[in-house]
């Protein structure tokens, strides 16, 4: 999970600097999810492969709406196929609370309006990383 959080970070930064997310971070973020797959054997192959499909599906809506930009859709799949599509939802609702944090920074410092949602995702998933490794998940969700 240290690595998904580096690449997460690395996205955040060049979301607040540019207000984009390189294709070549998204790349390295499925090349390293396929090599953690394939060292742990090939039903973690497929889990990964569903874990990126799921992620994609579950923001491509708002990329349809224009709410979110590609590269934040991309940014999810690859937590999916970190992650495996079982704790998407959860880190969907995490990164939806962290977004509604971002906003209201945003609207009392009156920045503007594009929001670098990367950093949303990156609060969202360490959110969840953080609690799932407390195990505080369990009770929560139980």
């Amino acid at each position: 999970m240290f690595i998904l959080i580096l690449i997460l970070l690395a996205a955040s930064f060049f979301d607040i600097q540019t207000r984009r997310i390189p294709n070549s971070l998204i790349v390295v973020g499925y090349l390293v999810a396929v090599v953690n797959a394939y060292l742990t054997g090939f039903p973690a192959t497929v889990i990964l492969l569903y874990g990126a499909a799921v992620g994609l599906l579950m923001l491509l809506p708002f990329y349809l709406f224009s709410l979110i930009g590609a590269g934040d859709v991309k940014l999810f799949s690859v937590v999916g196929a970190f992650l495996g599509p079982g704790p998407l939802w959860i880190c969907l609702l995490f990164v939806a609370l962290s977004g509604g944090v971002l906003a209201l920074f945003y609207i009392f410092t009156k920045r503007s309006h594009q929001l670098p949602y990367a950093c949303a995702i990156l609060g969202g998933v360490g959110l969840y990383v953080l609690l799932n490794q407390s195990h505080a998940i369990d009770h929560m969700f139980r």
